[in-house]
């Protein structure tokens, strides 16, 4: 009966011990599964974090619920902002000058859209580089979560080089390809904005006298070359925030914003007569230019079709009166 009981006590110590065994076991293989998948998980963060930083890429997530903005690190290396979380988003916006004022209404109807899961947009707006000038960016949009947690996530792509290349094809469409001045599309685009904004200026409109001659006596060529130097005339008369175009022919017409004094009018208009008068061709030495110049206000309120026709009134009393000469209506 003894050797039995101190059998079973045996077994009991042995089966202890064995459970313990298992215990220590199974705690090594957990700690070691969490070991290593927490260094996964580290090394993920790495890796994550390294391919980032070598992204002009930027990637973000939007919780509209929480107004919390979250972004990867290397939003600081190009945009003019230091954290990588924002809280109160709507906020900041309004107040860092992170987008540009113009295209604050953009990103407003960006936030406020309530996209359905898995729907995207695409957005352009001017964000503030880490230089503080603005650059052209490109948001896509997809929508992630539910009901109660929806998601934005926000990629932000810098397209300045792209933005660039469509700017400057626009300027090429809307320059006149003989004098390098805009064309009539654009130059009306340009002084409808301003009489619009209730800036106002002065219009000229400036002829060129007796081109038909120049036509007949020296051919075509040297009437192309005699449009290209009054382009260049122009440019040199008015300055780089007046608006100096080609209505087409011999007809040029150059817009000065704000106002203007009658001394200041007869004296740039003087200017572009002399400035015309010294043209010269090598095709034709013995030439001699001359222009005639129709000058109006354009008031707030009036159109560009108005002031056109005003200045066009003027311009041919100019002419009527022996050319070479500017009248002020």
């Amino acid at each position: 009966m003894n050797k039995y009981v101190l059998t079973l006590e045996d077994n009991g110590k042995k089966m202890t011990a064995l459970l313990i065994g298992l215990a220590a076991v199974t705690v090594l293989l957990v700690a070691g599964i969490v070991y290593h998948g927490n260094k996964e998980h580290r090394f993920e963060r790495i890796r994550t974090a390294l391919l980032t930083n070598f992204s002009d890429m930027i990637l973000c997530e939007y919780d509209r619920n929480k107004d919390v903005l979250r972004c990867t690190s290397n939003i600081s290396r190009v945009l003019a902002v230091e954290q990588t979380q924002i809280t109160d988003f709507k906020q900041f916006i309004a107040d860092s000058g992170l987008v540009h004022p113009q295209d604050h209404l953009v990103l407003e109807d960006m936030i406020k859209r309530h996209l359905k899961e898995g729907e995207t947009e695409k957005y352009e707006v001017r964000l503030k580089a880490k230089g503080n000038a603005y650059i052209w960016c490109r948001l896509d949009i997809v929508s992630i979560g539910s009901k109660r947690k929806r998601i934005l996530v926000i990629k932000v792509t810098d397209i300045s080089g792209e933005k660039k290349k469509e700017m400057a094809l626009m300027r090429k469409a809307q320059r006149d390809t003989l004098s390098g001045l805009l064309n009539r599309g654009a130059f009306k685009d340009q002084v409808s904005e301003y009489i619009r904004q209730s800036q106002g200026g002065c219009l000229f409109l400036i002829d060129l006298d007796n081109f038909k001659d120049i036509n007949d006596r020296y051919g075509h060529l040297a009437g192309d070359e005699s449009i290209r130097k009054v382009g260049e005339v122009l440019r040199a008369c008015f300055s780089a925030r007046d608006v100096i175009g080609r209505y087409g022919g011999v007809d040029f017409f150059a817009f000065v914003p704000g106002r203007m004094s009658r001394d200041i009018i007869d004296g740039r208009a003087a200017d572009v007569i002399r400035a015309v008068e010294k043209i010269t061709l090598e095709e034709a030495p013995d030439l001699h230019f001359t222009c005639s110049i129709g000058i109006v206000s354009c008031e707030e309120g009036s159109s560009f079709r108005e002031c056109l026709k005003h200045a066009d009134e003027a311009m041919y009393e100019a002419k009527s009166r022996g050319k070479n000469s500017w009248i002020v209506q």
